[in-house]
């Protein structure tokens, strides 16, 4: 069964138990919305395939219909250790991250696992920096990588893509790039003491939402 008729299944059930919380639905996962998108949850769907030379293999989503091989404890733990190493601040990030990915109209279909191996990897959040240094500094990342797909750091999964199709990849990066400069913008608004030019700025890049705790 196609991985796609799975999150559907998963999106109705979860819809019927939560239904008061908004949900959405990328390649991958299925997100739940309790009060505010920074306060969203992910549920990957998976389930066990095969017992690898080393660790036991699952199947999830791959964000085009079909299934990839993952551990969800090995990349839990990779993801737990650098969030740790950037003193907390990855996650945050990576939930501010996603927050933006759903204000936009229409919504920009970046994977989420995708998004948050590249943080993890590319030590976005590490040393003495700012939330919004922090995100600026990824969508530079994102950018600099085209948006193309990221080679599993654990050497599981191959190749993640960013997005479902061609297509979805250069309407991530689009999303990237403008986000990217309107974040360099506020941050040079806000190094001249223009606060409320940096809060424009903010409120450009989501749509009018941007978080002010």
């Amino acid at each position: 069964m196609r991985s796609c008729t799975i999150l559907d299944r998963v999106r109705e059930d979860l819809g019927d138990r939560f239904w008061r919380t908004g949900t959405t639905r990328d390649g991958q996962a299925i997100m739940l919305n309790f009060g505010s998108g920074t306060s969203a949850v992910d549920v990957v769907p998976a389930f066990f395939w095969e017992m690898g030379t080393k660790w036991p293999i699952y199947q999830m989503p791959d964000g085009a219909g079909e299934w990839m091989p993952t551990n969800p404890e090995l990349h839990g733990s990779y993801l737990r250790r650098a969030d740790v190493q950037s003193g907390g601040k990855l996650r945050r990030t990576v939930q501010l991250l996603k927050f933006w990915r759903e204000c936009r109209h229409p919504r920009i279909p970046l994977s989420s696992i995708h998004l948050e191996l590249v943080l993890a990897s590319e030590r976005v959040c590490t040393g003495v920096q700012t939330y919004a240094q922090c995100l600026a500094s990824a969508w530079q990342v994102l950018a600099d990588r085209g948006c193309r797909s990221l080679r599993d750091p654990l050497q599981i999964a191959g190749l993640i893509p960013a997005a479902k199709t061609p297509a979805q990849q250069e309407q991530v990066l689009r999303s990237v790039l403008y986000a990217r400069d309107h974040a360099l913008a506020a941050l040079n608004a806000e190094g001249d003491g223009d606060y409320q030019e940096a809060l424009r700025q903010w409120d450009l890049i989501y749509n009018g939402n941007f978080p002010r705790r």
